[in-house]
């Protein structure tokens, strides 16, 4: 996170919250698998948002 420009931690650090909360959630359902998933799918909007 060292790496990201200061005005984006927050949010970084927000979204990061909220996966781990999903985690927790969804190990008790036994679908922790797709928080993986969820993740990667919030790396590819934000790349793509770049290219834009």
């Amino acid at each position: 996170m060292d790496s990201l420009p200061p005005y984006m931690r927050p949010f970084y650090q927000a979204i990061l919250d909220i996966f781990d909360e999903m985690e927790e959630e969804l190990t008790k359902e036994g679908k922790s698998d797709r928080v993986y998933y969820g993740k990667f799918e919030v790396i590819l909007a934000f790349f793509a948002s770049l290219i834009d």
